[in-house]
């Protein structure tokens, strides 16, 4: 029987061994700009910044009455949150995952991999056994991520209003230990889990 680390009682096998355990590489991944997020971002800031000259073009011509004072808070209420949105898709989102990064652990056995992250209030651990290992892959870059798992989100766009046509889109959403030191050497240490997979 093999003796586990203190934290891991209960979560392994009686016989299941830890071959490897790490953290991503901290700061701030700058080449997850070229995503559709950052599309997305574009145009909600670009949307609500339109908006917000408007709205500010309007209330200057408004005359100073105590019945109008809603619309003086709530337009710019909606494009000030229409902008946050916008600026936090575009470039905020990558300062909250290097921030997540630091509250990430991988773990690799011989029978399974393991992502525990670390939030406000809670925690979390993810297991991949080698049955959801099907898509191991290795980027090999310095650091470097390693692929084990991906799940195909389908969602429709469109609309057949109006002669409207359904649109279906298929998001690929990929689990793996990311930002790695030691990518290759994770990379060969799974391969049993590939050979399971193939074979």
């Amino acid at each position: 029987m093999t003796a586990h680390p203190p934290g891991w009682e209960g979560l392994l096998a009686a016989d299941e061994r830890i071959l490897w355990q790490g953290q991503p590489e901290p700061g701030i991944l700058w080449r997850d700009l070229l995503s559709p997020l950052t599309l997305m971002g574009l145009f909600f800031l670009a949307f609500s910044t339109a908006w917000l000259f408007g709205v500010s073009v309007m209330l200057a011509s408004m005359p100073e009455r105590p019945m109008l004072w809603p619309f003086r808070v709530v337009f710019p209420l909606i494009g000030g949150f229409f902008w946050l949105v916008g600026a936090y898709l575009l470039i905020g989102r990558l300062f909250w995952e290097a921030r997540q990064r630091r509250r990430t652990w991988y773990t690799l056995t011989d029978r399974a991999a393991f992502i525990a992250t670390q939030g406000p209030g809670r925690r979390a651990l993810q297991r991949y056994g080698t049955e959801d290992m099907r898509a191991i892959e290795l980027v090999d870059t310095t650091p470097g991520t390693v692929w084990f798992a991906q799940e195909l989100i389908r969602y429709t766009t469109g609309s057949r209003r109006h002669g409207g046509v359904h649109r279906q889109q298929i998001h690929r959403k990929r689990s793996g230990f990311r930002n790695i030191a030691e990518a290759r050497h994770v990379f060969a240490l799974m391969a049993p889990h590939r050979a399971a997979v193939t074979g």
